[in-house]
């Protein structure tokens, strides 16, 4: 289950900080947004440089998963509804659980 969402703020580092501080958090799972082809979509220039900066202001590991249809699949299990952002990363995060297990 989603943690919490995080509304984009000057106070985003901050509170991040202070769950991952809080839940003993060591590695940060971001998703990695590619197109059907396989190749970077037209954000992921925008994802790799906030990649960069999370990593810097909080001091951890960033890793990239694949985020492939994750919103649409949350969607199909949990129905539209205002939370979905969250519900694909918790999917993104299972994936990378799963992966990491296997």
């Amino acid at each position: 289950m989603p943690h919490k969402v995080l509304p984009n703020s000057k106070k985003f580092f901050n509170e991040l900080e202070t769950i991952i501080r809080d839940n003993l958090v060591e590695t940060v799972i971001l998703g990695e947004s590619k197109n059907f082809k396989g190749e970077d979509n037209v954000v992921m220039e925008k994802i790799r440089k906030f990649k960069d900066e999370l990593e810097t202001k909080v001091g951890k590991r960033v890793i990239f998963e694949p985020e492939f249809l994750t919103s649409h699949q949350a969607a199909r299990i949990q129905g539209q509804h205002e939370k979905l952002d969250a519900s694909a990363a918790a999917l993104i995060l299972q994936s990378y659980l799963d992966r990491l297990n296997s």
